[in-house]
């Protein structure tokens, strides 16, 4: 019965993300996006697949940092078959599983589950901190002050909450039991968390490397936008676009099909005035 509900869970999430696309399609016109598709210059088409492929290597380079901070000699190349693997396993399944299949792929390549449990748990925590400084900072621009306090308050509930599953043993003792009918043993990852955020260090060159992973990742629909001879203001581009994939990444459609094409649509028209037309066809390419 369980297991019927979560593929149920998931087919309504499908299908509801689909329709989304569907009504947002639609609303747009099939026609109008065609037209503007394939006006489109190849070659910025060809400049974002390199940073995407920049931005893997960023993510596999920021859990190296961590991997070799416990003391694991694993080569990059192998970390990198996992990040990639990873990517690949996020396009297809609900954005919440990909940070679970990174800890599996760690696990299968020789490091402790809990070891491969505190890396991926940190290196979201400190992703999850800057994206939220990034977008504060970007939204004192935009919405009043009120606004921001419950938006700054809502974000420190979260990484207390967090902090509570992460680094203690109340709640490592938990899931440890919840995973012990899977022949999982989580035991020993809130220490290792611990550990890992102690060293600030590595958790500085990870936050810096994640600084720059972001960057890239938001500049990729710059880049399209600029091959459909759109040319937006810069820095509030990229604080819009930091916004719209934060929430597409929210575990509400499957994979955030639907919901990241409209998010922008919407953020851009209402932001920064752009075309709902242009933007659609730059996140559907």
């Amino acid at each position: 019965m369980k297991i019927f509900t979560k593929k149920l869970f998931k087919a309504l999430e499908f299908f509801v993300g689909l329709l989304i696309l569907i009504v947002l399609v639609y609303k747009i016109g099939v026609i109008n996006i065609y037209h503007t598709l394939v006006t489109i210059n190849v070659g910025y088409v060809f400049v974002a697949l390199i940073m995407l492929f920049f931005v893997l290597l960023m993510s596999t380079y920021n859990i190296g940092i961590f991997v070799r901070g416990l003391g694991y000699t694993m080569h990059y190349r192998v970390i990198a078959d996992c990040v990639f693997l990873m990517w690949v396993i996020g396009l297809i399944m609900p954005f919440r599983l990909s940070g679970v299949s990174l800890i599996l792929l760690l696990h299968e390549k020789n490091i402790a589950m809990k070891d491969a449990i505190a890396i991926t748990m940190v290196d979201k925590i400190v992703t999850f901190f800057l994206l939220f400084t990034i977008i504060t900072l970007g939204l004192l621009s935009y919405f009043p002050t009120y606004a921001l306090i419950q938006y700054v308050a809502f974000f420190i509930l979260f990484l207390l909450i967090v902090g509570v599953l992460v680094f203690t043993s109340v709640s490592e003792s938990l899931f440890v039991r919840i995973f012990r009918r899977f022949h999982l043993d989580l035991s020993g990852y809130a220490i290792v968390s611990k550990r890992l955020i102690l060293k600030k260090g590595l958790v500085a060159l990870n936050g810096l490397v994640t600084f720059i992973r972001i960057l890239v990742a938001s500049l990729i629909p710059y880049i399209l936008f600029i091959g459909f001879d759109y040319h937006p203001p810069f820095l509030e581009f990229i604080l819009v676009s930091i916004l719209v994939a934060t929430i597409a990444s929210m575990p509400i459609t499957f994979a955030g099909l639907g919901l990241r094409e409209a998010t922008a649509v919407v953020l851009f028209k209402n932001l920064l005035g752009l075309n709902p037309v242009v933007t659609t066809s730059v996140y559907l390419v």
